[in-house]
């Protein structure tokens, strides 16, 4: 914060410090370096309260709250009134030097010291052209300055709402994603607990590598492809351990960079899928195949399996993993993924495509 508001004041500070030097460099041409330095910084000054006038009092008091027609009447005051104190002031300092000398010859002629009319009417038209523009200008660039630092401020209020209703719908995704794959987990241990199954403890010590994974590991925006790949082999361990005949089940990922960055959490939702549709722990004639590889910074990943004749019924729970990878995926890459689901009569697949932050 402290760093920001330095910078910003730095920033205002620079344009206004180029200004008076501008100024001075041209007074200087007719007038001594005195009072031209005098008259710049008297300009700057003016210029600059005129400036913060309209960004820090009438834009925000009048003219964001809709109220154009005070705001061009307001603006128009302001810049005449501005207009003629400059005259004013600059008319006094310079009534030594130029107009001083005027006078002093239209009293040696008639004894008088008042302007001649002509001399007053070229006062009114330097009072138009050589104070009113300069300050409709600044006027004008106060006005546009306003504008975008408010709609970019505007835009980063907007941003960080979107970022916190993201993180919050990340977290909520996740919250429903973990307690779904543990209480699957632990019906598969309850189930071989009962019947003192020799391969319990295992299970127990693979779902305690599984829930170390999801509660320490995945609170990181990514992870790396190994990662996931590890957690996905002690899911897939996991349900061999349950089961009393082999599966067939291949998962090829020889041809993925594991050092590619995912978000976490994303690939196994279709692979419990898999498992549901071909129902492979209990049909011996059902198959899944699992595909991951990489080229260059994208990702393919792809799950195929058998969907199970006798799997009828679909419990409660079956749309929650697919559903919630798909408002991740939507959330975390945007347009940077591609998601194809195909079903058949006898097979399901789903192929997924994203493209990393790698290059």
């Amino acid at each position: 914060m402290v760093n920001h508001t330095s910078n910003t004041r730095i920033l205002h500070l620079l344009p206004w410090t180029l200004y008076f030097a501008l100024l001075a460099v041209t007074y200087s041409t007719h007038l001594t370096w005195f009072t031209s330095v005098v008259k710049a910084f008297e300009t700057v000054l003016i210029h600059g309260f005129l400036f913060y006038f309209n960004d820090k009092l009438l834009i925000p008091k009048i003219a964001l709250k809709k109220s154009y027609t005070l705001y061009i009447f307001t603006a128009c005051i302001s810049i005449l009134l501005i207009a003629f104190i400059q005259y004013l002031l600059e008319f006094e300092m310079n009534l030594s030097e130029g107009i001083a000398r005027v006078n002093r010859a239209r009293v040696i002629e008639n004894g008088t010291g008042i302007l001649p009319r002509s001399h007053r009417e070229i006062a009114w038209l330097k009072l138009a052209t050589r104070y009113l523009s300069p300050i409709t200008i600044i006027f004008l660039i106060s006005t546009l300055y306003s504008g975008f630092i408010r709609k970019k401020e505007q835009d980063e209020r907007e941003q960080s709402l979107i970022n916190e209703r993201m993180q919050s719908e990340l977290k909520m995704l996740k919250m429903q994603i973990n307690p779904h794959f543990l209480f699957n987990s632990l019906n598969n241990i309850y189930a071989l607990v009962l019947t003192n199954h020799e391969k319990a403890p295992d299970m127990l010590l693979k779902l305690a590598d599984i829930l170390r994974y999801v509660l320490y590991e995945c609170n990181e925006k990514s992870n790396s492809l190994e990662k996931e790949i590890d957690y996905i082999n002690d899911y897939i361990e996991l349900h061999r351990l349950k089961g009393r005949e082999k599966y067939n089940l291949m998962f090829n990922y020889n041809k993925a960079n594991k050092d590619l960055q995912i978000a976490p959490l994303l690939l196994i939702s279709f692979i419990e899928n898999s498992f549901k549709h071909s129902n492979i722990e209990n049909n011996t004639e059902s198959w899944i195949k699992i595909n991951l590889y990489s080229k260059g910074s994208k990702i393919f990943f792809m799950v195929k399996n058998s969907i199970s004749s006798d799997k009828k019924v679909k419990d409660g729970t079956h749309g929650i993993g697919l559903s919630n990878v798909k408002k991740r995926l939507e959330l975390i890459y945007g347009n940077r993924f591609k998601l194809l689901v195909t079903q058949k009569a006898e097979s399901y697949e789903s192929e997924l495509i994203i493209e990393t932050d790698e290059d």
